[in-house]
C-alpha cells in the first residue's frame, strides 16, 4: 500500500521537499515558466503554519511506493468559490502503471473536501487544474503524450473549461504560460455542461492572489484579458477531454492509415464516388498511391509528410470515409474529405478534424495553423464556417490539374476555390497570419501538392504574391464571419 505524507513547515518536512525537489520535481517539469520554485513552495508552508491562509488551504503530500518517494500533489483549496485547485500531479516515471496517480489525486480529492466542510460549506463544489494544451505543446517538450494525458484526465472526471485560459508570469524572471488548459471536475449535485462564468472567474481569481501570490489580480494583464472574456459571458462550456482529442465514446470514429494496396482499394473506391471525374478539381485516384509511395521512399528526411486515411464508424464496420491530407513544419494543408452513410455525424466530424490536427502537430513538433480548400458552392464551406475555419479573402486559384488538362476542364488562371485557415485547438480569435509567412506556406503546397519544383512556382503561386501589400508582415484579410 502507498504511504501519504502531507508536509508541514518543520525542517524534516522542508528537508525532505528539498531532497524531492532536486532528484524528481525539476526533471518532470522541464519548462521553468511553468515550475513553482522551491523558495516558493517552502514559503506557502510556513504561511500555512502561522495560519496565513484563514478559510483557505495549501497541501503539499508525497506518496510513497515500496519506502521510496514516487510522486507529489501540490494543491489549494479556496473557500469564497468553494474550490480545490491541483497544481501539480506528478509520479516518477520509474512508478507509473500501478494506479499511483489515481491514488494520489483521490486523496488529494479528500483533503478538498474536508477544507469545504471546515469552510462550512455541505459539499465541495469544484476542482480545477492546469494541464498541458496537446494542441499547444509539442509531444517532445512535455514528460508525457499530452493526447494520452487528456484521456486519462477525462476518465477521472475532469473536463475543459471552454476559455483562453493563461497562467500569469510565476516570477519577474518568467513568462506567462499560453499553451496550458484549466480543467474542471464539477461535484454539485446537479451537475451539467456549464459552470458560472463568475464561479470560474473567482477561481482564477483566488488562484492568482493565494497560489501565485499576486497581490491585487486585477493588475495582471492577464487576468483582465480573462476576466473579460469571463465577463461578457453566463456560462463556461465544460468540454469532456475525450471530446477535446477526438476520441467521443458516443459516436466513435476508427481510422486506419492506408498502408497496403488492398487498404488503397477501398478507399480508392470510396473516393471515386463522391469525387466522380469530370470536375477540374478531382485527381486521379492513383495520384494517392504515387504520394504514398513517394513518401516511404523519402523517409523522415521529407520537408512534407502524407496521409491517406480510411475512415469508419467501428474497426468492424464498413468504411465509408477518407482523408487525404499534407503536413509540414508550419502545420498542415488538407485536400480530399469524404464522410458518407453512417459518418453523417457532426460529432464524427468534429472528431476527424481534431484527429488530422494531431496527425499535423506529431509531424512538425510545434506547427500552429493548417489549411483547408473547397469550392466555392461546394457543401464543406458551411462545415469549414462552423468549424472554427477562417475564411482567407484572397483570390485563390487552383493549378490546374493533369486529369483536368486531358478532359478540358481548365479555367484560366486555374480553378477558383475558397481556402479557409484554422489554428489548432481551440479558437476564440481570428488567426493573425503575415502575407510572408501565407506565402511561404502556399510555396511548400504548390510544390508538394501540385508537384511543383523550387525552380518553378507555378502561376497559382504567382497569382497569390501579386495580391501581397508591400509591407509582407502585414495581416492576410480574412472575410467576416458576422
Amino acid at each position: 500500500m502507498p504511504l501519504f505524507t502531507e508536509l508541514t513547515a518543520c525542517p524534516s518536512d522542508i528537508e525532505l521537499l528539498r531532497s524531492f525537489y532536486a532528484t524528481v520535481y525539476e526533471s518532470e517539469f522541464p519548462d521553468a515558466n511553468e515550475r513553482e520554485s522551491l523558495e516558493n513552495m517552502i514559503g506557502y508552508l510556513q504561511a500555512k503554519d502561522i495560519g496565513w491562509y484563514g478559510l483557505n488551504n495549501y497541501h503539499i503530500v508525497l506518496i510513497e511506493d515500496n519506502s521510496v518517494l514516487a510522486g507529489v500533489s501540490i494543491s489549494d483549496y479556496f473557500a469564497e468559490p468553494n474550490a480545490g485547485v491541483v497544481e501539480f500531479l506528478l509520479i516518477h516515471p520509474g512508478h507509473r502503471g500501478k494506479g499511483l496517480a489515481r491514488q494520489l489525486l483521490d486523496h488529494t480529492e479528500a483533503l478538498f473536501h474536508q477544507d469545504a466542510h471546515r469552510a462550512g460549506w455541505p459539499q465541495l463544489d469544484f476542482i480545477v487544474a492546469e494541464m498541458n494544451d496537446p494542441f499547444r505543446t509539442p509531444v517532445a517538450d512535455d514528460n508525457i503524450d499530452p493526447w494520452k494525458r487528456a484521456i486519462i484526465w477525462g476518465g477521472w472526471g475532469y473536463g475543459v473549461l471552454d476559455f483562453p485560459y493563461t497562467q500569469p508570469a510565476l516570477d519577474e524572471d518568467k513568462t506567462a504560460v499560453k499553451n496550458l488548459l484549466l480543467m474542471c471536475k464539477d461535484l454539485r449535485l446537479r451537475s451539467s455542461a456549464k459552470v458560472p462564468a463568475a464561479t470560474v472567474k473567482a477561481a482564477v481569481h483566488d488562484y492568482l492572489r493565494w497560489a501565485m501570490r499576486f497581490e491585487h489580480p486585477e493588475t495582471s494583464a492577464d487576468y483582465q484579458c480573462m476576466a473579460a472574456f469571463l465577463d461578457a459571458r453566463r456560462d463556461v462550456r465544460l468540454l469532456p477531454l475525450r471530446n477535446y482529442v477526438g476520441h467521443s465514446e458516443s459516436a466513435p470514429l476508427d481510422i486506419q492509415p492506408v498502408a497496403s494496396a488492398n487498404q488503397f482499394a477501398i478507399v480508392r473506391e470510396i473516393y471515386e464516388r463522391a469525387f466522380p471525374p469530370g470536375q477540374s478539381t478531382v485527381v486521379e485516384a492513383s495520384e494517392f498511391w504515387k504520394l504514398l509511395q513517394l513518401q516511404a521512399q523519402a523517409g523522415a528526411q521529407a520537408r512534407s509528410r502524407y496521409h491517406l486515411w480510411c475512415l469508419r464508424a467501428k474497426p468492424d464496420s464498413e468504411a465509408s470515409g477518407m482523408a487525404s491530407f499534407f503536413s509540414y513544419p508550419w502545420g498542415g494543408f488538407c485536400g480530399y474529405v469524404t464522410m458518407q452513410d453512417a459518418l453523417q455525424n457532426p460529432s464524427r466530424r468534429t472528431q476527424l478534424r481534431i484527429r488530422v490536427e494531431e496527425q499535423m502537430l506529431r509531424d512538425s513538433c510545434g506547427g500552429s495553423l493548417w489549411y483547408a480548400e473547397c469550392l466555392p458552392e461546394g457543401r464543406e464551406n458551411l462545415l469549414f464556417q462552423r468549424g472554427g475555419f477562417y475564411e482567407i479573402d484572397v483570390d485563390y486559384r487552383q493549378l490546374p490539374l493533369q486529369h483536368s488538362r486531358r478532359h478540358g476542364h481548365v479555367e484560366a488562371g486555374g480553378t477558383r476555390l475558397r481556402l479557409y485557415c484554422r489554428a489548432f485547438g481551440r479558437s476564440y480569435f481570428p488567426p493573425v497570419l503575415p502575407w510572408r509567412s501565407f506565402l511561404d506556406h502556399m510555396k511548400d503546397v504548390f510544390q508538394s501538392v501540385y508537384w511543383q519544383t523550387d525552380g518553378k512556382l507555378c502561376e497559382a503561386w504567382r497569382h497569390l504574391a501579386a495580391q501581397a501589400p508591400a509591407d509582407l508582415d502585414s495581416p492576410v484579410p480574412l472575410v467576416s464571419q458576422s
